[in-house]
């Protein structure tokens, strides 16, 4: 279900995303899994941001940062703080999303590159 939703913002379709998204999001919470729950929390804010529907994609960001931290999930502490910034910068709160950036840049991760050297 998660492959849908990333894949129908492509198709100009975002308010189907954002259910999809939703419908995710209440299959990770039934089924207490709270890495897909972080996971469809980012990614409904992201299509939420696309649609300029700030609030929502700000409470979402929200959320999606307190269950990153509980699990200590550095890569979702990353997301979901990026996209927090984004929106706040988009809503014209310029040292929020400063702010927000800064925090996330603690949380940056290396991505599985399997031919990478390690530094």
């Amino acid at each position: 279900m998660v492959i849908w939703a990333v894949a129908i913002p492509i198709s100009g379709r975002l308010a189907r995303a954002i259910e999809f998204h939703e419908q995710a999001l209440v299959i990770a919470r039934k089924i207490s899994c709270r890495y897909g729950e972080v996971s469809d929390l980012v990614n409904l804010g992201d299509v939420l941001a696309d649609q300029h529907q700030w609030e929502k994609a700000v409470a979402a960001y929200h959320q999606a940062i307190q269950i990153a931290d509980d699990i200590r999930n550095p890569q979702a502490q990353n997301e979901a703080r990026y996209g927090l910034a984004l929106a706040c910068l988009c809503t014209g709160k310029l040292p929020q999303a400063r702010t927000t950036a800064e925090q996330a840049q603690q949380y940056n991760f290396v991505p599985n590159t399997p031919n990478a050297l390690p530094p």
